[in-house]
């Protein structure tokens, strides 16, 4: 299942995709007297994901039929969250291509949180700092809790996963570059986070053998797969539950096949096999964002 924000009748509300058509949730719920929130926030923070997807799983073509819709090249979207919600990230996740994979990994990985005034709008750009001679964007694949966990195994992680959506991930690598412990500063400019457009459930996403790039002005600048990932999602997100409470909407960066270097006037775009591509129709500006200078 594929869901989104959409702006309807003058307020923003939830919809999910389905065959290339747009169903509001509040036109479900008018129509099959189902009672589901109007918001992705509302879903996951009432810990309705699991129930809506079932649902989703159960219904037949023909209940579309009788559901008012909107053709998804001519939706207008909306932020995917509207709601602060914890950015969690995690640092050189990828062994690069052609490498050999590592007999031992570190016992805590390179992490970060990003606040949430990181997050730019829909079609907002991204605004490189002044003085910046060094911020870099990287794509990745951003995982959404589902379900409040602390202390959790890999097995247990996995049922806290609501979904997943593609993300990119900038850093004023100059800041950092000066002394490691600087890296949150580096990652806490505003703008410097990029989700969505779309959540797609964790049971219809599998993040095995993934393909993810970083693309900068329509050329892939790194590439790499999920199979080359030092921590997998799920020994990500048991990670970092570990003494600290996961609550749902969190957002988890897992990692990026590299980063590149960005200036103004520069596009940036993230490519993740199995989610919303860069160049659909209807959503070619949704995930990629024009650099601009701050004025």
């Amino acid at each position: 299942m594929e869901i989104m924000t959409i702006r309807h009748n003058n307020r923003q509300e939830s919809a999910i995709i389905t065959a290339n058509r747009v169903y509001p949730l509040q036109a479900i719920n008018e129509c099959c007297m189902t009672d589901w929130p109007l918001t992705i926030d509302r879903i996951l923070k009432e810990e309705r994901m699991t129930e809506l997807t079932r649902w989703y799983a159960d219904q037949t073509a023909r209940i579309w039929e009788g559901i008012p819709s909107e053709d998804l090249e001519h939706i207008e979207t909306g932020s995917l969250f509207e709601s602060p919600a914890t950015i969690w990230g995690i640092g050189f996740n990828y062994q690069p291509t052609g490498e050999p994979m590592p007999a031992e990994r570190a016992n805590h990985p390179v992490s970060f949180v990003k606040p949430w005034n990181t997050v730019t709008p829909v079609n907002g750009p991204i605004l490189v700092p002044n003085g910046s001679e060094s911020t870099t964007g990287e794509g990745e694949i951003a995982c959404i809790i589902g379900k409040p966990g602390k202390n959790l195994t890999v097995q247990e992680a996995r049922h806290c996963i609501a979904g997943y959506t593609a993300a990119l991930d900038m850093t004023e690598s100059g800041i950092h570059k000066e002394h490691p412990r600087f890296l949150a500063r580096a990652k806490s400019f505003d703008t410097f986070c990029a989700i969505g457009p779309t959540l797609t459930s964790a049971d219809s996403f599998y993040t095995e053998d993934i393909t993810v790039q970083t693309i900068l002005n329509g050329e892939v600048s790194a590439e790499n797969h999920t199979g080359r990932m030092l921590m997998n999602i799920p020994e990500i997100v048991a990670y970092f539950s570990q003494g600290t409470t996961l609550n749902p909407g969190d957002i988890i960066l897992t990692g990026t096949p590299g980063p590149v270097k960005i200036r103004p006037g520069d596009t940036l775009a993230v490519h993740v096999d199995g989610l919303r591509p860069p160049d659909q129709i209807g959503f070619r500006r949704m995930i990629r964002y024009n650099v601009m200078a701050i004025s």
